[in-house]
């Protein structure tokens, strides 16, 4: 990972900071590109290998005590699959609520958690991929010394889609709950460099039993910084 970090600042805030993240595991290669103005903003560009996308995210953020930060957020773009899905492309929108809470005695400890809604449009006008879904996120981090960080984060999506699946063995329109929980440890081995390692475990739940599934995942990462 490669950090650009420009002296503008507004208002006192943190400086515009952008850094390009590839990293490579099985037949996947994200590469975000992440702009930060004034703690609010920010903006990425998401490419991966066997769905390319491009999402733009802002969050706006207010301290209402000197823990305690609250505030919006939104993101909108476009998930494109491989040439054999084009039926799951589809435009995502969504929107909600973030609380950020410092913790510790120096502030090493962090709490994030996020709410909100969303849609799924696709661009193919056949296609039954169509959903509005409710979200929730949070994660917990704690940086331990200047070297190590530990984060435990856990996700939940609940789906209804618009059509119905597979019409000779269902009568009702799709409905998915998906829950992901994952754990990562970030160690700073060298001044510049970093490796990150994370375990994760998803579930999707559905009545149709060709969506429902388990995966377990494990990711190892090693990024440089640049000045």
């Amino acid at each position: 990972r490669g950090h650009a970090q420009s002296p503008l600042r507004c208002n006192g805030a943190k400086p515009i900071s952008t850094h390009i993240d590839p990293s490579a595991i099985a037949r996947t290669v994200d590469i975000k590109l992440i702009g930060r103005y004034c703690d609010g903003l920010i903006i990425r560009l998401i490419v991966s290998g066997n769905s390319r996308g491009v999402n733009v995210s802002g969050n706006w953020l207010r301290a209402i005590t000197p823990q305690w930060r609250l505030g919006v957020t939104a993101d909108a773009g476009q998930i494109d699959y491989a040439s054999n899905l084009d039926v799951k492309d589809v435009n995502r929108f969504r929107a909600g609520l973030v609380g950020v809470y410092q913790f510790g005695e120096n502030g090493q400890g962090q709490w994030l958690t996020r709410v909100g809604a969303g849609m799924d449009d696709p661009r193919q006008s056949l296609s039954r991929y169509a959903r509005d879904f409710l979200y929730a996120t949070t994660a917990v981090s704690w940086q331990f010394n200047p070297r190590t960080r530990v984060v435990v984060s856990a996700l939940y999506e609940s789906s209804q889609f618009d059509e119905i699946f597979f019409e000779q063995l269902y009568d009702r329109r799709r409905e998915d709950d998906r829950a992901r929980i994952a754990a990562t440890i970030d160690w700073s081995f060298r001044p510049r460099w970093r490796l990150s390692h994370s375990l994760a475990y998803t579930q999707n739940d559905t009545f149709v039993d060709i969506f429902e599934y388990e995966r377990f995942e494990a990711l190892l990462r090693i990024r440089y910084k640049f000045d």
